[in-house]
């Protein structure tokens, strides 16, 4: 939230506090300028609006009261688009923003209107009626029309998400895709400003080499040189519903620099071993800097394990990752913005090193085995078997561990199968009594534990297949 001089309800009321003031904001905007970072603000209108009706509920499309939403997801509440109040309001409002960020690009969001007060408001289907307006669609570009004029008004050149764009949407806007390269590419085919998102979720965890060979603009998307240039680039996204303070640098950090460095690159540099390589050099880079990637995990861990030594519950963070995509939403627990985050998956960082090397070693191992590297995976395979004992004996003394309790027993199991596996190879003779019971072992290990996973699993399967087919 940002301060409003204008309508100090919006700030007052409709942040629980957390809001930067507007002298807060001309520093940031100071501060990146002289580092060359552009600050673009984004005002997502009309829906994801709750928090503006807390203090102005005229401005909504259905009575309130309103208060600040909790919890995550896409709500009901929109701004009424068929008021001339609602345009006065927000031509004042956005006229006070504008003044405050000089950078020429306005981000008016536009996304995930569910429509529900719309389609339940007559006042708004008489409009729509009157106005010839066939659905919802047609009403939000009505209404995204009204707000162009505005920020055209102020200088500004309005960006949206794929929403914003309909058949009478003039090509003076920016499509920022969010749904993918299909998006992208009919807009900028149709003659807009384009970039991408779509891929670029840090939130998501996905691993940088996922991001990293997402280029938005890959050879023979686009045939004509006119609809190339329409592409400008990408942004990288962090939402909040799953960080905090404590957590946001290791979501951000270091995946963020392999991001830049697609964006920066040609299509051709696509060497994604070099890039871990140098991606861990940033890391300590950052960390130079004084970023917190690399301490608050386990500043996490001290405190999950009660004064104990974190040493088990290290050692079993090193093949484990947080739940990839949305996957972690849906689980036992229902988050919100009151819920602490400091369980597994917030101490796992999207990028899990160790395990990432291992499961290298594993494909360099199996397509040329040699003794060197089975000692390595060998010695790997019997600390994790080994670590459960340790695990257990923290977790009697760490009662916030014991949920966990299930990912350290698999990785034990898990662990096991894999010596197994790597005896059989060198001796040149698969155990099929084993099989079925290895490929049990396999499938509960890749069953989610806290909103975590294993992920040496698949280096560990692609082992039993090598081992069963021969």
């Amino acid at each position: 939230r940002i301060e409003s001089k204008r309508f100090p309800k919006l700030h007052l009321l409709g942040s629980n506090g957390d809001f930067f003031s507007q002298e807060e904001v001309r520093d940031i905007v100071a501060y990146a300028d002289a580092r060359g970072i552009r600050v673009v603000p984004e005002f997502d209108i009309p829906g994801h609006a709750t928090a503006w009706f807390v203090g102005h509920p005229e401005l909504a499309s259905a009575p309130g009261p309103y208060k600040i939403e909790s919890a995550f997801g896409v709500f009901n509440p929109t701004m009424d688009p068929t008021k001339a109040s609602t345009y006065a309001f927000l031509e004042a409002f956005l006229g006070e923003m504008c003044a405050l960020f000089p950078d020429a690009y306005f981000h008016i969001g536009g996304d995930e209107n569910n429509g529900k007060q719309w389609d339940a408001n007559p006042d708004i289907q008489h409009f729509m009626q009157q106005h010839k307006l066939k659905n919802n669609h047609a009403l939000q570009s009505y209404f995204n029309q009204r707000i162009l004029a505005i920020l055209t008004e102020n200088g500004k050149q309005m960006i949206g998400w794929d929403e914003i764009l309909q058949p009478d949407m003039p090509t003076n806007i920016v499509i920022q895709s969010w749904r993918g390269k299909k998006a992208l590419i009919k807009a900028a085919n149709k003659g807009y400003d384009v970039m991408l998102s779509n891929g670029y979720y840090i939130d998501l965890c996905k691993p940088a080499a996922h991001h990293y060979l997402n280029d938005p603009l890959p050879a023979g998307s686009l045939k004509s040189e006119k609809a190339r240039a329409h592409v400008l680039g990408g942004e990288a996204t962090m939402w909040g519903e799953l960080v905090s303070r404590e957590t946001i640098d290791s979501r951000i950090w270091p995946r963020t620099c392999a991001i830049a460095e697609r964006l920066w690159s040609a299509e051709e540099v696509r060497d994604v071993a070099d890039m871990y390589r140098r991606l861990g050099l940033a890391a300590l880079r950052l960390e130079e800097v004084g970023l917190t990637h690399l301490r608050n995990p386990e500043m996490l861990m001290r405190r999950a394990c009660n004064g104990q030594g974190i040493a088990p519950l290290q050692t079993l963070l090193q093949v484990v990752e947080p739940l990839k995509g949305y996957r972690r939403h849906g689980q036992a627990i229902t988050y919100s913005t009151k819920l602490p985050l400091s369980r597994l998956p917030d101490m796992a960082v999207p990028d899990a090193q160790i395990a990432r090397g291992f499961a290298s070693t594993m494909a360099e191992f199996l397509k040329a085995p040699d003794e060197s590297r089975r000692f390595l995976l060998k010695l790997m395979l019997e600390n994790w078997r080994d670590n459960h004992a340790r695990f257990l004996r923290l977790a009697e003394q760490a009662p916030a561990l014991r949920e966990i309790i299930p990912i350290s027993t698999n990785l034990n199991a898990l662990a096991i199968v894999g010596i197994d596996l790597l005896d059989m190879q060198e001796r040149g003779v698969a155990s099929l009594e084993k099989r079925a019971l290895m490929e049990k072992t396999i499938a509960r290990a890749k069953e989610p534990v806290a909103e975590s996973e294993l992920v040496i699993v698949n280096a560990i399967e692609n082992l039993k297949n090598e081992v069963f087919l021969k």
